[in-house]
């Protein structure tokens, strides 16, 4: 019987094209870089062909993405590439990784101390993690691409005012949630359900115990723009890049295991 054919790699987007410099960037004889949450595992395998030791983790949202499943085990029939996120874990031993990487992905654990614990386990001593996630303070919810839908209360204002954004915003509309009522109900489930957002201060305090952290908004910035990028000499234009990043995409944590 012959074999099927691997589909195309998917396009990395723009925040995963930067998280793959950060693994050439660190690949060395002997390193391993790891993608937690890492969706359907374009980024792993394109990292792979790059000659990087990568690999995925993802919880495939309690089976609510099997179409990233499928995708993976297109390219990884015997799981030795990407594993699944049980109850918090990981499969890989203590201090399997040198670099960790995950975009978007902080804004869906619940349990945020567990995950960074279990980070912390992973990573070699002087090992890193590069994490891109949204902040409460966002103003558009990256999910549902319409502004501020995350610091509604649930009712019935929630729903008219997201019908009402939605249809003047043609990026919202792109957004595949399903067709009528039935679509706004899954869009709210997802982000009542798989989404939990938090500020700066709870971020320091979930990760500060672990690692020695930094936020590098303007290094993020600059690959994304790098035309205005070459303004940072101006004053005030790190913190520009700061305010610009955590109200736009949320921010950019750089936490180092000592």
């Amino acid at each position: 019987m012959p074999v099927a054919a691997k589909p195309d790699l998917p396009n990395l987007r723009d925040n995963n094209r930067y998280l793959l410099d950060w693994m050439k960037r660190e690949n060395r004889p002997g390193t391993r870089a790891l993608d937690y949450g890492c969706g359907d595992g374009g980024l792993v395998f394109t990292a792979r062909e790059a000659g990087i030791d990568a690999y995925g983790a993802e919880t495939f949202y309690d089976g609510a993405r099997p179409e990233d499943l499928e995708l993976i085990r297109a390219f990884d029939p015997e799981s030795q590439y990407v594993t699944t996120i049980v109850n918090n874990k990981l499969t890989f031993p203590d201090g399997h990784f040198d670099l960790v990487v995950a975009n978007q992905v902080f804004e869906h654990i619940h349990d945020l101390t567990g995950t960074a614990n279990e980070i912390f386990r992973v990573l070699k001593p002087g090992g890193t993690l590069v994490s891109i996630f949204p902040l409460r303070g966002v103003i558009r919810e990256p999910h549902l691409c319409v502004p501020l839908i995350h610091r509604f209360p649930k009712g019935k204002l929630r729903r008219v005012y997201y019908k009402i954004a939605r249809s003047l915003n043609p990026r919202a509309k792109r957004i595949n949630w399903g067709e009528g009522e039935a679509g706004i109900d899954k869009a709210f489930w997802f982000m009542d359900n798989h989404t939990c957002y938090r500020n700066l201060r709870e971020i320091r305090e979930i990760f500060q115990p672990l690692f020695s952290i930094r936020f590098i908004e303007p290094h993020w910035l600059a690959y994304r723009l790098p035309g205005p990028a070459k303004l940072k000499v101006l004053p005030g234009a790190r913190l520009a890049a700061r305010v610009i990043t955590h109200l736009g995409a949320g921010t950019v944590l750089l936490a180092t295991k000592q």
